[in-house]
């Protein structure tokens, strides 16, 4: 570890981008918890995320919106990630 960051990105505690405390963010709908998991092992594009979960492309982008909007998942330059403590 050469400084905090490092400390807490091992702990998969996202110091850049902690999002909402997961306490205050709204539980995710059930439809959506397959795209949350499929953002589990590596950030996905839109189109990733469909193929992975094997929806249609429009689904998979309504589903990582709600996600993205309660603070679950981020998006930047079209790729998505987790954030935040993970869902339990």
């Amino acid at each position: 570890a050469l400084d905090a960051g490092d400390v807490l990105t091992l702990l998969a505690i996202e110091h850049r981008r902690a999002g909402v405390p997961a306490v205050l963010r709204p539980r995710p709908r059930p439809e959506d918890i397959a795209v949350y998991d499929a953002l589990g092992i590596e950030p996905r594009t839109v189109e990733g995320l469909s193929l992975a979960c094997g929806i249609p492309l429009v689904e998979a982008a309504m589903r990582v919106a709600r996600l993205e909007q309660a603070g679950w998942v981020a998006g930047t330059d079209g790729w998505f990630e987790r954030i935040g403590s993970p869902l339990r």
